[in-house]
């Protein structure tokens, strides 16, 4: 039974006995456990912000007498055992010394009063961190497409694509590849004409 409505009072439990006829008159009681529901899963982990090394986090509670967690950020596909975990004051925390453009993984788990952990690991929660600023000389061949911190913009005079044929307009641009390694190419609007490698 839920003894909810009485949260906060002092609840007393009893048992009455009657004996019937005769003279057997014992009384055995077994299994009995009385357990705090109150204290129940967090919820709501999410991904709050992100940077180039770092992730901010949220949740909720899972219940009155929740009063801490762990929390703990493993690049992605990794189990939670294999990070190191920490104690937030609060439902919120922010990850630092993160590397940039990278999938992480987030887990949090909850403890009730007395520090009875109410829960295992909950996640994951995917968290990617932002590009960073890349050293020069720089070199992009797009042999695999279009690498994770490059974006295309769809309201611009220029088409992009990946390929390994000749440009789609004759005299636009190179015939083929050379030695079969896949070029960025573009056709160019009105008059303006691509110039062929020599």
């Amino acid at each position: 039974m839920s003894l909810e409505d009485w949260l906060g009072d002092t609840v007393v439990i009893s048992f009455r006995h009657y004996t019937g006829g005769g003279i057997r008159c014992d009384a055995a009681f077994d299994d009995i456990y009385i357990r705090n529901e109150s204290c129940k899963l967090a919820d709501s982990l999410i991904v709050t912000a992100v940077t180039q090394n770092s992730a901010s986090i949220s949740w909720v509670a899972g219940g009155a007498y929740a009063d801490k967690w762990d929390a703990v950020i493993v690049p992605n596909g990794n189990s939670p055992s294999t990070g190191s975990y920490i104690t937030p004051s609060g439902t919120t925390h922010t990850f630092n010394g993160l590397s940039a453009n990278t999938s992480y993984d987030v887990y949090i788990r909850e403890y009730c009063e007395n520090n009875t952990l109410a829960t295992s690991w909950i996640g994951p929660v995917d968290a990617i961190t932002l590009c960073g600023a890349t050293s020069l000389p720089y070199t992009e061949n797009f042999n695999s497409g279009m690498p994770s911190c490059f974006t295309q913009s769809t309201n611009d005079d220029f088409g992009w694509s990946v390929s390994t044929g000749p440009t789609a307009t004759p005299n636009t641009g190179p015939a083929n590849p050379a030695w079969g390694i896949s070029l960025p190419i573009w056709n160019l609007p009105g008059k303006a004409r691509g110039r062929r490698p020599s």
